[in-house]
């Protein structure tokens, strides 16, 4: 009997302690009366990379869960490629502040240089594409999504 008890306080000891590193891989903050509380903040290092392709990747940090709200989102792009990455056109209004690295933004009809310390907004439904002056050095970016 008490082998069956210490086994099921075990398994449940284990279970506890995966949703509490889920909680936290997650950003969640929980005190031990099982209240939890979205976090504000994310690190890359917590977040998937997501490929796009053509030497374009992206890490979504910001969203609904870390508190943001009325379609806001953000996190951190990379541009390896010298070739312009395909058009991309979205409902809402795109921002971005480059981080490191040098390349060009074509917004509507527009080209332009850019490099760290320049930010840039691509309007709501005009079609914008990115890439890098260096393959061996990529283009960094700090993006944004809001509404109009």
């Amino acid at each position: 009997m008490f082998l069956k008890k210490l086994k099921r306080f075990t398994k449940t000891i284990n279970f506890l302690l995966k949703v509490d590193a889920i909680q936290k891989k997650r950003g969640m903050q929980c005190d031990r009366k099982g209240g939890c509380r979205m976090s504000y903040y994310r690190k890359k290092c917590d977040v998937e990379e997501v490929k796009a392709g053509n030497g374009h990747s992206s890490f979504p940090m910001l969203g609904e869960e870390e508190g943001c709200t009325n379609g806001c989102c953000g996190g951190i792009s990379y541009y390896s490629s010298t070739v312009y990455t395909p058009a991309a056109v979205h409902e809402d209004q795109e921002g971005f502040i480059v981080l490191s690295g040098s390349g060009w933004a074509r917004i509507g009809g527009e080209e332009f240089a850019v490099e760290p310390e320049t930010a840039f907004i691509a309007p709501a439904g005009t079609a914008h594409q990115m890439r890098s002056s260096d393959a061996l050095v990529p283009l960094v970016l700090f993006w944004f999504h809001a509404q109009p």
